[in-house]
């Protein structure tokens, strides 16, 4: 074969060769770096939500459960005779010659007890701890109190050292429901798990916690989220956040005294401010219904606590203040420290902060 026909190409007329790339150049590094932030910004959002809606979908169970006992509870109160209680408020209690206005106080002092949110609640009618008509719900904490505080044998009884107060109302409302007929309840028997009723102080109690866990809140009588206090304006956009199905008529209303018998014995002379009364009870004519709270996502309870009852018919009132004291309410405070004013009932930020709270009212639990 004629080698000549397939003549060489002379060096100097080939392309060069492209050098070899050995990395990428830093603004493809930085690309890919943007697109992996972006991504795991995005992945972790997912799973934020995902937790969070994990988290409210545990803390609704749980609320769920402890509605079903606290209806329970409340039902079995009411089916009671109560003739006894009502002979025990007639000689403990000032102004109760009617039987009608003694059976009405006589079922309050009973839900109180048997369905206690502070350490006070704890005492009967009297007022004394260490008598026959002590909740029997300190009888249960006297058995199940940590031998190394015995604190709750003594009188006045306290809780161990270790106690954390925002714990009190979800300690007392566990051992409330958790005592089966001991504590004359009904036949439901409910379990709760090692994530819903947890020690979270070391005080040796177990409270119900939400799916977050922070200590659920129990209030007995939340009047205040229709009154501030006993003689203010009522305003229903707390209430109508926490509890579903209200109207106007209902929250001007309450339950156990639609005539109105109860209210004009609490306001009578010598009565509001006597030591047996004072702090004691709810304000009258305003709608109350048990309510278990969850602070929800932000934590941000958004309401005094449960033990926060310094005066008559302070129950579960917005949480302000006036740090200037001027006799004013300020617009808001930030308690926690985490830039954002704490309930603002007068705009959207109040609303806010009440509005992912969690509660056996304006979930649908049934039985409500």
């Amino acid at each position: 074969m004629n080698n000549s026909r397939f003549s060489k190409v002379p060096n100097s007329c080939r392309l060069p060769a492209r050098p070899r790339r050995d990395g990428f150049t830093l603004i493809e590094i930085l690309v890919v770096i943007l697109v992996i932030a972006i991504l795991a910004s995005l992945i972790t959002a997912v799973i934020g939500n995902s937790l969070n809606s994990a988290r409210t979908a545990a803390t609704q169970a749980t609320i769920t459960k402890l509605h079903r006992l606290l209806e329970e509870r409340r039902q079995s109160i009411s089916r009671n005779d109560l003739r006894t209680e009502t002979r025990i408020v007639r000689t403990s209690l000032p102004g109760l010659s009617s039987n009608d206005v003694a059976k009405i106080v006589a079922l309050k002092e009973v839900m109180r007890v048997q369905l206690p949110q502070r350490i006070d609640d704890l005492r009967g009618a009297d007022r004394l701890f260490g008598t026959k008509d002590d909740s029997p719900v300190l009888k249960k904490l006297q058995q199940l109190n940590p031998s190394a505080a015995g604190s709750f044998s003594t009188n006045p009884p306290t809780f161990p050292p270790t106690h954390d107060a925002v714990t009190t109302s979800s300690e007392l409302l566990y051992v409330a429901l958790t005592m089966g007929t001991e504590l004359g309840s009904g036949s439901t028997t409910i379990e709760f798990s090692s994530s819903e009723a947890v020690d979270t102080d070391g005080d040796g109690l177990m409270e119900l916690v939400d799916g977050w866990g922070r200590p659920l809140r129990f209030y007995r009588w939340p009047t205040s989220l229709v009154l501030a206090t006993p003689n203010s304006t009522a305003d229903t956009r707390p209430v109508e956040l926490l509890i579903s199905g209200g109207n106007s008529q209902l929250w001007s209303s309450d339950p156990d005294d639609p005539l109105g018998r109860f209210r004009l014995w609490l306001i009578g002379p010598n009565i509001t401010n006597h030591p047996r009364v004072l702090n004691w009870f709810h304000a009258p004519a305003t709608y109350h219904i048990p309510i278990i709270v969850s602070a929800g996502q932000d934590g941000e309870l958004g309401l005094e606590e449960p033990i926060d009852v310094a005066r008559l018919g302070v129950w579960a009132r917005l949480y302000n203040e006036d740090a200037d004291n001027d006799g004013q309410l300020d617009s808001g405070e930030d308690r926690n420290g985490n830039g954002i004013l704490d309930n603002l009932i007068q705009d959207s930020t109040k609303r806010i902060v009440l509005a992912d709270n969690i509660t056996n009212r304006n979930i649908s639990v049934g039985g409500n």
